[in-house]
């Protein structure tokens, strides 16, 4: 007999086994360099990347647009009718745990000091250069921030991501069916995704640079690092060159399997 649930005790279970899922496959992709990792900095890695894949359905989102509104809104209060429902997004387990030839995954972690920045460079290969197809960048920022109780924005610390300047270059814009970047910076999980269907324009060795910034404190200063996660995707379907291209500017050199 089949059934369907909802609620957050099943959506608890569910990403649970996702976060076994992801860490299992990223112990098995770097061994001990993932394991040297402290306890903090594998739990909000795994935090970003169960969020990473997540999107809004169009069927859904159009639903509710048209059935809730309101009818001649602003595009944002639209978008917050549609988050109010649908937060994040569907997320599709596997694509949270395994790359494809046609897409690579990058992740990154660290701790950010008070009112610090940190730059990371994100490797484009040369396979998406000068097709005209269907393409997207996606990046994932997680972090864990201590409390204060007593204010109505009870999170102490809030980071973001700064949209890189050569985007331009790979022809892509922001994602329409996706939370603003007002709304989806409300908690700890900051996500944007950009997409675009004109050729890029990519050079050899070429790099887009992502900014995790910790913006400064509304009320006491806090001065302790905040750790942080970070997932980041660039996929052109069909353009399975993409993932090894990736993979040999990183030098990174796949386990052994016994």
């Amino acid at each position: 007999m089949d059934g369907f649930t909802g609620g957050t005790s099943a959506a608890a279970a569910l990403a649970s086994r996702t976060c076994h899922r992801i860490h299992d496959a990223l112990e098995d992709a770097y061994g001990d360099d993932f394991l040297r990792l402290s306890n903090v900095q594998r739990a909000v890695l795994l935090k970003a990347l169960v969020a990473h894949p997540a999107n809004w359905p169009s069927a859904t989102a159009t639903l509710i647009r048209s059935t809730i509104g309101p009818k001649g809104g602003h595009h944002s209060h639209l978008k917050d009718n549609i988050r109010r429902f649908l937060g994040f997004g569907l997320v599709e387990a596997d694509d949270a745990v395994a790359c494809a030839a046609d897409r690579a995954t990058f992740w990154a972690t660290g701790l950010l000091a008070r009112d610090k920045i940190v730059p990371i460079s994100v490797p484009i290969p040369t396979a998406i250069s000068g097709q005209a197809r269907p393409h997207a960048l996606s990046a994932t920022l997680a972090w864990f921030t201590p409390t204060s109780p007593g204010r109505k924005s009870y999170r102490s610390v809030r980071l973001k991501l700064l949209e890189p300047e050569e985007i331009i270059a790979l022809r892509v814009s922001a994602e329409a069916n996706q939370p603003d970047s007002n709304q989806t910076n409300r908690g700890t999980v900051f996500t944007r995704c950009w997409s675009g269907n004109r050729a890029p324009l990519v050079s050899r060795d070429m790099s887009i640079q992502l900014t995790v910034q910790r913006d400064p404190e509304q009320g006491a200063p806090i001065d302790e690092a905040i750790p942080y996660g970070l997932a980041v995707t660039l996929t052109m379907p069909g353009v399975v060159e993409i993932y090894e291209q990736v993979r040999q500017r990183l030098g990174v050199v796949p386990r052994a399997r016994v």
